[in-house]
């Protein structure tokens, strides 16, 4: 089974949505973006993690699934085995914002060449960074400006961005990739003390 995931209809779910328009710099539109993902168990929607990191063992992964299963994987950072692993459901409310977040702020399509147009260089790699990875897969989509891709996968990567975030705040995908680890991370902690809850009454 499939679901249109358009973000109009999820900002509505959310609450009321703002104002849709052009940004002042004339770049893309995302907030007028719409996609579709699969609601099939099996199907990754979501994928999100942040590896390395001088003295980072081990690193957590999350896995989002078509029908709102969320998993998060400890795992080893010098060979991504699997230590650990927890699943919680999160709500159709739940998985939506963190996709519309993901969506909107321009993350389907965040790739190096933005970092070198705001920063002038590549990303600086040493021996204590950590690089957000980032992956999405849609059944469609589209935005203003953008012929629709059936079906696209959206694969994004930051190395170190709290700095970026700090220190080029017109690098907004930065600010959203953090915020988009919170969301995850947050959403997957609530649901488990939920769920937890549920199981001692």
């Amino acid at each position: 089974m499939r679901a249109v995931l358009a973000v109009a209809t999820m900002l509505l779910t959310l609450g009321p949505p703002p104002e849709v328009h052009s940004p002042a710099s004339g770049g893309p539109d995302f907030e007028s973006a719409s996609f579709e993902v699969s609601t099939d168990p099996t199907d990754l929607v979501l994928f999100l993690t942040e590896r390395g990191g001088l003295g980072n063992a081990t690193a957590f992964q999350f896995l989002l699934y078509g029908d709102g299963r969320l998993v998060r994987e400890r795992v080893d950072n010098s060979n991504l085995k699997v230590l650990q692993s927890e699943e919680v459901a999160l709500t159709f409310d739940e998985t939506s914002e963190i996709l519309d977040h993901a969506v909107r702020s321009g993350l389907a399509e965040f790739t190096s060449e933005r970092v070198r147009e705001v920063v002038g260089h590549d990303q600086a790699i040493s021996v204590d960074s950590s690089t957000v990875v980032l992956e999405m897969n849609f059944i469609r989509y589209e935005r203003p400006g953008l012929s629709e891709r059936a079906p696209y996968t959206a694969t994004a990567r930051l190395t170190n961005p709290r700095i970026y975030a700090r220190a080029y705040p017109e690098l907004t995908e930065a600010s959203a990739l953090r915020r988009l680890q919170e969301l995850v991370a947050n959403h997957f902690i609530a649901s488990s003390r939920s769920e937890s809850e549920r199981g001692n009454r």
